[in-house]
């Protein structure tokens, strides 16, 4: 989200949205805020913003159309979101659906089998949305810490980076893998300690064995340095490849 592109100071990736995605990104770590460089806000539109609108601002529904228009150009394509957020769901589903995105939410419940990618694929549900606040507030909108799990994320050197459960438990579906460094900000400086082999892919394979459970999302800052595409190919694989006298 906080992206060169877009002109947001002190950005985590150089690309928009649509180059990310372009680049092979499917998912996206977004905060969500009223526009905050007005005291009170002037109205209850969302915005993305870095923590503080005056550092950079998007509407949420313009991102939310880059994400559709790719959606409909590749039709087996399909999108996760994280939102950090600090606005009404209520308001929240006001950008979706002036973005023609709501009928696209994947709606999942706990006393259900979690469907595969291809069964959501198949029925136009493409995008996953997980919130940190306000989840449940319309359907397709997932409190994140009921379905997911998280490591630390505040580090500042490669040896601060672990695998303990954070936030959630670690008994959820999905588990966000963080690998990033702020100091006191992200930097590509910073990005090129951690997002290159044999060390990243030997802490993902690390944090796999010691949670027993595949990284399902690893969030890095400045994909474009190093080995995070590889990298997130070769877990596509090993998920994909059943293990022997497993039924498919």
């Amino acid at each position: 989200m906080a992206n060169e592109a877009d002109g947001f100071a002190a950005p985590n990736q150089t690309g928009n949205v649509t180059r990310q995605l372009t680049d092979g990104v499917r998912a996206f770590m977004l905060d969500i805020h009223y526009d905050n460089t007005q005291d009170p806000p002037p109205d209850s539109s969302v915005f993305l913003c870095h923590g503080y609108c005056i550092f950079g601002i998007r509407p949420l529904e313009d991102t939310m159309v880059e994400i559709k228009d790719f959606l409909q150009a590749n039709p087996g394509e399909f999108v996760a979101i994280i939102f950090e957020s600090y606005v009404d769901g209520e308001h929240v589903k006001e950008s979706f659906d002036a973005a023609g995105v709501t009928e696209m939410l994947v709606e999942l419940a706990n006393d259900q089998p979690m469907p595969t990618m291809g069964e959501l694929i198949d029925t136009g549900r493409r995008i996953l949305v997980l919130t940190d606040e306000d989840g449940g507030a319309f359907p397709g909108y997932l409190p994140v810490w009921e379905w997911a799990w998280d490591n630390d994320w505040d580090n500042k050197v490669p040896s601060d980076l672990n695998c303990r459960v954070n936030r959630g438990s670690g008994d959820n579906n999905f588990f966000i893998l963080n690998h990033f460094l702020t100091d006191p900000l992200a930097s590509e400086e910073l990005a090129r300690k951690v997002n290159f082999n044999p060390f990243l892919i030997d802490r993902v394979m690390t944090c796999q064995e010691e949670r027993g459970h595949i990284p399902n999302f690893v969030t890095v800052d400045f994909y474009h340095l190093g080995d995070v595409i590889d990298v997130v190919s070769t877990l596509n694989r090993q998920e994909a490849s059943p293990e022997p006298g497993v039924d498919e």
